[in-house]
């Protein structure tokens, strides 16, 4: 199956790329923000100095109810000023004049102004403020600072791909010497772990380590073909003995059986391991031996006389010995040494 994870330069520049996209848009909105404001600024300044200039100029032809004047002020101040529609009305709310139509929507700013003289109100002028060059600066800031965010996220990238291939590119080396340790080569080593940082440091102690494994590994082997020696000198040794000689688990199952066992029951010792004790000696001898190896798996050595039948139908009288192999106070197994008896015991 293959491995999905990612690796730690991925990890480090998707975690890099993720704080510098989370900072860039707070960035672009507080930007957006006092632009914003910086904007609003500059258009109710803009209102108040035309609120200033209707006042001087449409007063007197309102009161005097010159139409002609008031049309030619409203037609220059919406060619010079910015505004989109201008609509003076009489105190009564009766339309003096107009320049333009108001469109039903659009990029505007709609207000009154009240036209007046020595405190009076003659008169409203109603008008809507061109916004097109607010929304203009927005999309203007919105696009540049999209553009400067995808380039500072590109060059990151980049970078932060150098740094995080520079800076991993020791562990790779730790790892690759970790895996090749673990297909077995002992003689695996970091190389160049000279450094003061962490991972030279890792690099160092990963080394110690892999030096005392593949001691330790190394005095394994030699203590396993020492015992493998003895194991076969011991097997050796047993098999050359005239007794039988065979142990047993607490579930009565063999795990040893010396080369007699041929010879008394005519059993290849090699496929006794793991036979139940009843397969090897039979039933009936099974039974008749169950009092004295329940007493051995109770913890007491047993002594008991026994004829057995050779392969060649001839009587041989054995004397049997069960001995419990106790470990930590339990039995764990029990050993059964049966040597053969030179006459027949009488009265058995």
């Amino acid at each position: 199956m293959r491995d999905r994870s990612w690796s730690i330069v991925a990890k480090l520049v998707l975690a890099g790329i993720a704080v510098e996209v989370v900072m860039l848009t707070l960035l672009l909105f507080f930007n957006i923000r006092t632009m914003d404001r910086q904007l609003a600024g500059q258009l109710d300044t803009r209102l108040a100095e035309v609120r200033q200039l209707l006042d001087a100029s449409l007063a007197v032809p309102l009161v005097q109810r010159d139409f002609g004047t008031l049309q030619d002020v409203l037609d220059a101040l919406r060619r010079d000023k910015g505004i989109e529609y201008l609509v003076l009305v009489d105190h009564a709310g009766r339309e003096m004049a107009r320049s333009a139509w108001p469109a039903p929507t659009g990029e505007r700013y709609d207000t009154e102004v009240a036209i007046t003289i020595a405190g009076r109100v003659y008169g409203t002028l109603r008008l809507g403020v061109s916004t097109a060059f607010f929304v203009e600066a927005r999309r203007s800031l919105l696009t540049t600072g999209a553009l400067i965010a995808a380039i500072e996220v590109l060059l990151s990238t980049l970078i932060l791909s150098g740094i995080g291939y520079w800076l991993t590119r020791r562990l790779r080396a730790v790892a690759s010497t970790a895996e090749a340790l673990a297909a077995g080569d002992l003689t695996a080593r970091v190389e160049g772990a000279t450094g003061g940082d962490e991972i030279d440091r890792l690099g160092r102690g990963f080394n110690v380590m892999a030096d005392r494994l593949g001691d330790r590994l190394r005095d394994l082997r030699e203590a396993g073909e020492a015992l493998r020696e003895r194991e076969d000198d011991m097997r050796s040794v047993l098999d050359n003995l005239p007794s039988m000689i065979g142990y047993w688990d607490k579930d009565l199952r063999n795990r040893f059986g010396n080369h007699a066992y041929a010879t008394w029951f005519g059993i290849d010792p090699a496929g006794m391991a793991g036979k139940h004790i009843r397969e090897i000696i039979g039933e009936e001898r099974y039974r008749l031996n169950m009092p004295y190896i329940d007493g051995a798996l109770r913890g007491e050595p047993q002594l008991f006389e026994r004829a057995i039948p050779a392969p060649d139908g001839r009587l041989r009288h054995s004397l049997a010995h069960y001995i419990p192999d106790v470990v930590d106070g339990a039995v764990a197994s029990s050993w059964s040494p049966t040597s053969r008896r030179s006459k027949r015991p009488s009265g058995r």
